[in-house]
């Protein structure tokens, strides 16, 4: 058994190295682009339009209950590459979720696109902290989903997918998130 252990521990360093040389490029990468978007970039205002809930994954009953518009408000910094094919932003906003509570969000958003100016289409990434009343009363717990973006110039619109699932005897998830972001 000890030596189990130890052939373990000796095959799992290299890649524990690797690991903490990954985390550390991605801090690096995070922060440099911190320090652009505060630089160079653009002041966002994001704008939440639609919260759609799976038809499937709820009954009539549940949906009538459930909100699906999400108003609220938020604002974000964001840049993008210098070949103009990537763009990120960091950012804050609440809105009204599902059960009509206040949901606040904080994260850090990135797209690769098609093209870099005009009409542009792009898939990436959001990860964020957020927290919610019926999943521990608010406690903080972070969160990644994939993001798809739509956009003409300055103003883009954002779609994501939440999955679902059940926390207490009650369903979650199974919703498309739809979004507008202007950067001034």
């Amino acid at each position: 058994m000890r030596r189990s252990v130890l052939m373990f521990l000796l095959c799992a360093m290299p890649a524990l190295a690797h690991a903490d040389s990954l985390l550390d490029r991605a801090i690096d990468t995070v922060s440099n682009r911190w320090n652009a978007a505060g630089e160079n970039g653009k002041v966002d205002l994001y704008l939440p339009l639609h919260a759609w809930h799976d038809r499937n994954t709820y009954t009539p009953e549940e949906r009538s209950s459930l909100n699906e518009q999400p108003w609220g408000l938020g604002i974000g910094r964001s840049a993008t590459t210098p070949d103009g094919r990537s763009h990120y932003s960091f950012y804050a906003l609440a809105f009204r979720d599902s059960e009509g509570d206040v949901q606040p969000v904080a994260g850090y958003l990135q797209t690769w696109r098609t093209q870099p100016s005009g009409l542009f289409a792009g898939l990436g990434y959001t990860a964020f902290v957020t927290a919610r009343r019926y999943f521990h009363n608010y406690l903080p717990f972070p969160a990644v989903l994939p993001v798809a973006e739509l956009g003409y110039g300055d103003f883009s619109l954002y779609a994501t997918y939440i999955p679902g699932g059940k926390y207490k005897d009650r369903r979650y998830g199974n919703i498309a998130f739809v979004m507008a972001r202007y950067a001034f």
